[in-house]
This record gives C-alpha cells, sequence and structure tokens, in this order.
C-alpha cells in the first residue's frame, strides 16, 4: 500500500510559480538572443544565471520532497509490520469483502489463522467456505453475507460472530469475528482465533452437564449457597427426602427450616464462616423440617467458595442420617445404661487392651483404689497403684502374679478363673476371686482385650 505526501498549500503555487519565471526567464534569453543581442557578453550570463537558480530551487524542492515521501513511506511500512507483527502475536487477522463481486480478501495474520502459507489472497466467498468451513456452518456463514448486502447502505451496521474453520492440516479451530460496512460496496472485519477459549467452554459445558447429572441422580442433597445462607441451588433430591420440589426452597435461607435448636450452627453471626479460614471444609449435624412438618436429621459437608481469599458463597453435600442419628441415640442410652449397672455394684469390673493398659473400669473398682474411673485409661496396673511383685509375680516370695493370666488370656482366647488373687494395697492385703474373659473383634477371630470381673 504505497501514501502520497500531502502538499504543503502554500508549496505548490510557489513551485509553479518559479516554473513559469524560469521559463519566461529562458524565453526572454532566447528571444533577446535571437532578435535583440545585447550589446555586453554579461547579460547573457545573468539572464542565463537567474533561469538555472529557478530550475535548481525547483529541483531542491521535489529532491526534499520526495524524501520525505520515501521517509513517511518507510515509517508507514514499519507501523504495518508492527501491526502484522501485533496480528500474528495476538492470533488475529483481517479480511475485506466486495459487496458487488462476492470476492473477499485475507490478509497474509488471516492466512496464517488457517495454517496457509502466509500471503494476501483473494478468493470467492463460495470459495472460502468451500476450503476452509465445515459444511454445517455454511448456512449461518450464508445468512450473515445476506445480512451484510441488505445493510450495504448502513455505515453503522456492525455484525459479530464465531464459527469453526478447517486448516490446512485437517485440524479444526474457532475464530470470532467482527465485520462493519466501509461503504456500499465494501465490507471490512478482523478475525480471532478463540480456540483455546472454546475447547475450555465445551469443557466446562461438560463439567457443568456432569455436575447436573450426579445432582439430579444423586440421593444425597447438593446445594449452593450464599454466604447468609440463601439457596442459590438445590438438586432434586430434596423431593424425596424433605418432600419439597426445589423451586419451592431456592431463593430461601437455611434458617426457614432449621429446627429452633439448630439455628445457631448456620446464623451468619456465628463462628461457621470464620472457620473456613483455618479449614477446607465444615462437617455439620442439624435436624430440617419436611413438607410434613416433621423434623429430619441431615449430616451435612460444607466446602467455601472463595475470591481473592474472601468466601463468596459454599457448596453443601448433605446426606439424611436420621435412622443412624437414632441408632446412636440408642447406642448412646444403653451404654449409658450399662454404666450405671456396672457403677452400681460394688465389684470390680474392667477392660485392658493387648498392652495391658485399662480402656475401662467401673466406679467400684476406681473407689478402691481412690480414683475416679477416667484416671485409669491409658494406664498399667502399676501405674495405678498395684504393687510391682503382685502385678509382674515374685517366685522367691512364691507370688503368682496376675500379670500372668492376663497374658494367657490374650495368647488363648480363652476364659480363665482364679479362684484366689491375694495382695496387699493401700496399706491392706485384699482377696479377690477373678474371672477374666478374652475380648474379641466384630468378626469373632481375634483377640482384643480382656474383660475382668473381681469379687472380694
Amino acid at each position: 500500500m504505497s501514501t502520497r505526501l500531502p502538499i504543503s498549500p502554500t508549496r505548490k503555487p510557489l513551485r509553479v510559480g518559479l516554473a513559469i519565471l524560469a521559463v519566461l526567464m529562458l524565453c526572454i534569453f532566447l528571444w533577446k538572443m535571437i532578435f535583440d543581442p545585447p550589446s555586453h557578453g554579461y547579460a547573457y550570463l545573468l539572464w542565463l544565471m537567474g533561469t538555472l537558480c529557478c530550475l535548481i530551487i525547483i529541483m531542491l524542492d521535489l529532491f526534499v520532497a520526495a524524501r520525505k515521501q520515501l521517509i513517511a513511506k518507510a515509517l508507514q511500512e514499519k507501523d504495518l509490520n508492527s501491526l502484522s507483527y501485533a496480528l500474528n502475536f495476538g492470533w488475529m487477522g483481517s479480511w475485506k469483502l466486495n459487496l458487488l463481486s462476492s470476492e473477499v480478501t485475507l490478509s497474509k495474520e488471516f492466512m496464517t489463522l488457517l495454517g496457509e502459507e502466509p500471503k494476501e489472497t483473494s478468493m470467492v466467498f463460495s470459495t472460502y467456505m468451500q476450503r476452509f468451513v465445515p459444511p454445517d456452518t455454511h448456512g449461518k456463514l450464508k445468512e450473515m453475507l445476506i445480512l451484510a448486502m441488505e445493510n450495504r447502505h448502513n455505515p453503522d451496521f456492525e455484525a459479530s460472530f464465531d464459527h469453526p474453520i478447517r486448516r490446512r492440516n485437517g485440524s479444526i479451530a474457532h475464530i470470532f469475528v467482527r465485520a462493519k460496512i466501509m461503504n456500499e460496496n465494501e465490507g471490512f472485519g478482523i478475525a480471532r482465533d478463540i480456540t483455546d477459549l472454546k475447547t475450555a467452554e465445551t469443557e466446562l459445558a461438560l463439567k457443568e452437564k456432569r455436575f447436573r447429572l450426579l445432582a439430579e441422580y444423586s440421593d444425597d442433597i447438593i446445594s449452593e449457597h450464599k454466604p447468609n445462607s440463601e439457596f442459590v441451588y438445590i438438586s432434586p433430591s430434596v423431593k424425596k427426602i424433605l418432600g419439597y420440589a426445589p423451586e419451592e426452597i431456592e431463593g430461601r435461607t437455611v434458617l426457614e427450616f432449621l429446627h429452633p435448636e439448630d439455628i445457631h450452627k448456620f446464623a451468619p453471626t456465628s463462628q461457621y464462616l470464620d472457620a473456613f479460614n483455618t479449614r477446607d471444609n465444615l462437617i455439620v449435624r442439624y435436624r430440617m423440617r419436611t413438607r410434613q412438618g416433621t423434623y429430619t436429621w441431615l449430616e451435612s459437608i460444607v466446602k467455601p467458595i472463595k475470591e481473592n481469599g474472601k468466601v463468596t458463597g459454599v457448596i453443601s453435600t448433605s446426606r439424611d442420617i436420621t435412622e443412624r442419628k437414632i441408632y446412636e441415640d440408642e447406642v448412646k442410652q444403653n451404654k449409658e445404661l450399662l454404666r450405671t449397672v456396672i457403677d452400681s455394684t460394688p465389684d470390680w469390673i474392667f477392660i485392658k487392651d493387648n498392652d495391658f493398659k485399662f480402656r475401662l473400669v467401673n466406679q467400684g473398682f476406681a473407689n478402691a483404689l481412690n480414683k475416679s474411673p477416667e484416671d485409669f485409661i491409658g494406664k498399667s496396673d502399676i501405674e495405678v497403684g498395684f504393687p510391682e511383685e503382685a502385678v509382674m509375680g515374685n517366685k522367691e516370695m512364691g507370688i503368682h502374679g496376675f500379670h500372668e493370666d492376663d497374658a494367657q488370656v490374650l495368647q488363648t482366647g480363652k476364659s480363665k478363673m482364679v479362684i484366689e488373687e491375694s495382695y496387699i494395697l493401700n496399706g491392706r492385703r485384699i482377696t479377690m476371686s477373678v474371672v477374666k474373659v478374652p475380648v474379641l473383634d466384630a468378626d469373632k477371630k481375634k483377640v482384643t482385650g480382656i474383660l475382668g470381673y473381681a469379687h472380694d
């Protein structure tokens, strides 16, 4: 592309005037030479020098103008090269469309996007589609061409769209095109490679689809909340567990459905949001009101959504644990009942693990040693105050240590009864009748401890 140097509004008349003056002086000089020769030779020289001065001034002016034009052209080429580099670097290219002939001219940068040799190329629009556009997109481009033709007289008309292209190596890429009508005969546009963006969008759409499938077919309730606990989304499984349709809950807060005794676990003023500063998730158990007015126990794993270190929302996965909670309450109640029973007898009841450490003692055993039951947990017989010879035995003194009996029960898995087990404790001799029974694991295959019962 060439550009002419703008001519100064005063330079052109000056140049023309000097040319006319030089021609006039030359004509006078020739006329004088032929028809009226001067009497002195200096006159010839003066006329000739004047003519030459005018010609020299004109030539110098033309030289300066030409040099400036060359400099301007060099700067323009530099700018064009910079623009071309910027387009290539940004994976962009330009094109022009002749609205009369439907001929499209693709810049060398555009050709690079197509995987072709980087040189400006012109072709009919239909040829462009056949070579570079997948068939299922032809209809879309034809519609855009018709729309441009219909708006060819509208200089404000602009359009933008994206479409796939087929590169020379057969791979499929995506470009975003922005077009504008320049005049009634020509349109111009810029194309940008958005393949990476399209790939990311496709992957995101696939992940969203998988999430929706997971949410819709999971038995757990999956929900998204604002920091104030308002439901943004809740999965359809809420219908099965709580009886509500998703639209009945979305837009409302968790606090509206909680049991009054559990509201403090989710209130914005509570510590549950602050806890996310040190933890990646929270596990919360609470009761939620069903559509029938009853309450169901839920256990939720709550994970924060953070932006710039600030919690902007939470994702929650909730499971119905009503039956488990009932079972746990029953177990707890039975455990408390059992504890009451074993603490009500003055006999000693205890459980030891494989390392001969106490896991449980009743109140009667603890009272005998002036301790609390908690003082025994994790300690051995010697550590809680039994004499070492009574525990480990002493053959020279004829003392049989009860540690040996414990070891026998653990090794054989068989119960053992000791009729008399005597030792001095807290300054007085105590004689006990002891029964020791192996404690088995859930599969009843491995001995995990000893259950003992001692009667004074």
